[in-house]
């Protein structure tokens, strides 16, 4: 079996860098808000704005103190505050991508290597939890066989795509070979070309194997 090494950890570093600029603007707004005598209710309201609407629909324009009390340790406070705010959405999206994501390449005629990777994707699910990984398995050149409506495999394709597996044909090889989709098994996905396919996830950040 081939492992991929140079699997990127692109979710897991853009997920704590996100979380750490969040979590320090606020302790930093905080503090310097308390020194500038303003106190939290000055970070509470600006909260408040940024998730207020006008009637137009539009979010009103903050309105900045003109006291005396205001100054420029305010102003640093509140820009730090709109970071943080900024920030929550993105780590939100950032958050609901699984972690875990496994592209497998089946290209051989061999019943005993497609089996293989079933296995292996049944394996993955139950050890990370189907919910926390991203499978999809991509089939061509001599390895179509294993998709194709006679398949010997066929059950299990269906299990796999049930558990949430993604199972994709390569079209060009499907044309090289003069199958339809009608020769095919149901459910399944298609790609232009398996290879591009494969590439692009690991480009992507995507582990890679190949039973």
């Amino acid at each position: 079996m081939i492992v991929s090494s140079s699997v990127k950890q692109n979710t897991d570093a853009t997920t704590s860098s996100i979380a750490g600029v969040g979590t320090w603007a606020w302790r930093i707004a905080a503090i310097m808000a308390e020194r500038a005598g303003g106190g939290a209710e000055g970070i509470i309201g600006v909260s408040r704005v940024h998730g207020a609407r006008n009637d137009t629909g539009r979010r009103p324009r903050m309105a900045f103190p003109r006291t005396a009390g205001a100054s420029a340790l305010t102003w640093l406070a509140t820009l730090l505050v709109a970071v943080a705010l900024a920030a929550s959405p993105a780590l939100s999206q950032t958050a609901a991508a699984p972690a875990n994501r496994v592209v497998m390449q089946v290209s051989d005629n061999d019943p005993g290597k497609w089996n293989l990777a079933l296995n292996n994707a049944r394996n993955l699910q139950a050890d990370l939890g189907a919910s926390n990984v991203e499978i999809e398995i991509v089939a061509y050149g001599p390895g179509i066989g294993m998709l194709k409506s006679d398949s010997v495999v066929g059950n299990r394709i269906g299990e796999a795509l049930g558990s949430g597996v993604k199972v994709a044909a390569c079209e060009n090889t499907m044309r090289g070979q003069k199958l339809q989709k009608a020769d095919m098994l149901g459910g399944i996905s298609y790609v232009g070309a398996g290879v591009v396919e494969i590439m692009q996830r690991q480009q992507q950040g995507w582990a890679y194997l190949r039973p």
